[in-house]
């Protein structure tokens, strides 16, 4: 099973990594699951993408 999370926020990148920060610290899903921040694919000649999703399989 694939869970895919947005936060739709001014922060949202700040609270899509408190998240994965609490997740990943959590031992029930570090047994079970994959924990992935997922970057917006980049504007043509932009430096990068901001994380927009938090990605959680299972």
């Amino acid at each position: 099973m694939q869970v895919v999370i947005r936060i739709e926020s001014e922060r949202q990148e700040e609270e899509l990594r408190s998240l994965d920060g609490w997740l990943r610290q959590e031992p029930a899903i570090r047994r079970t699951a994959t924990v992935s921040l997922r970057t917006e694919t980049a504007a043509s000649g932009s430096m990068g993408g901001l994380i927009d999703s938090l990605g959680l399989i299972h």
